[in-house]
């Protein structure tokens, strides 16, 4: 899993960071407002799919490649959302609107299920290599 985590938190990181200084504020996109943080959460879902995948690698059954995109998921949402939190004390902005609260909401869950389906299909992607093989 930490090959996979690895990745995930290498992609997500600066792409989080980048989101939060395009106006120099440093606040987060989300509080911003308006739809400008959607192309950054699209990358930093497609990189918990890319981590779930690589996670998943060697798994015996679908069952225990899930559980690995799970792991990755939790892992690296406790992260990015600790991370987060621990930055909005130092900077002054730690009271959460219940829209940013919404949008965190999301992106758990959008992680959990992009990890999940990115273990799933290499699990799948494998299944098939070997049975490919035995024909």
């Amino acid at each position: 899993m930490g090959q996979g985590l690895g990745l995930t938190l290498i992609v997500a990181v600066p792409t989080l960071a980048a989101a939060e200084g395009l106006d120099r504020s440093f606040r987060p996109a989300i509080d911003r407002g308006g739809a400008g943080w959607v192309g950054f959460g699209l990358v930093v879902a497609l990189a918990f799919l890319a981590g779930g995948a690589i996670a998943a690698r060697g798994r015996a059954t679908w069952w225990m490649a899930s559980v690995q995109g799970a792991a990755l998921a939790a892992s690296g949402i406790a992260v990015l959302l600790g991370a987060d939190l621990v930055r909005r004390g130092i900077l002054g902005q730690a009271e959460g609107s219940t829209t940013v609260l919404f949008y965190w909401s999301l992106g758990i869950l959008v992680s959990l299920t992009m990890s999940i389906a990115g273990a799933l299909l290499w699990y799948l992607a494998g299944a098939r290599r070997q049975h490919s093989r035995r024909a």
